[in-house]
């Protein structure tokens, strides 16, 4: 992992220590939702690398995105071409998520992941 991501996880890490999540309730225990969801981003023009042919058919790229709480209090994100499969790098990318959220004070009991898309074979449609 390099430096820059390391410290952007550590700050993230250390704002969600601060703030009170709403958990959800789930068979009688109150758990804190992890949202996990890859998008499509629209970017023909631009020419950049990594802009590629989406699911969606459309050039651009497939950033995967971690929300915690009901709010969405956003606890990482990561910028992928376009042409990459929703569940491809998703488990890295859910450890890396839960290790943040560990590194705030939350334990791993209290956390219910909930992956939005990757499970689809082409994500969401």
């Amino acid at each position: 992992m390099p430096d820059w991501q390391r410290i952007l996880d550590a700050n993230v890490s250390d704002q969600l220590s601060r703030i009170q999540l709403t958990r959800i309730n789930v068979d009688g225990e109150e758990l804190i939702p992890l949202d996990i969801d890859v998008a499509v981003f629209e970017d023909t023009f631009s020419h950049k690398e990594g802009v590629l042919l989406t699911y969606h058919k459309v050039n651009g790229f497939a950033p995967i995105f971690c929300y915690a709480g009901r709010e969405g209090f956003m606890v990482a994100n990561e910028l992928r071409p376009g042409s990459q499969h929703s569940g491809n790098g998703a488990l890295k990318f859910l450890k890396r998520c839960i290790a943040i959220m560990l590194q705030a004070g939350y334990e791993a009991k209290e956390l219910l992941v909930r992956p939005v898309a990757l499970s689809s074979p082409h994500g969401a449609a």
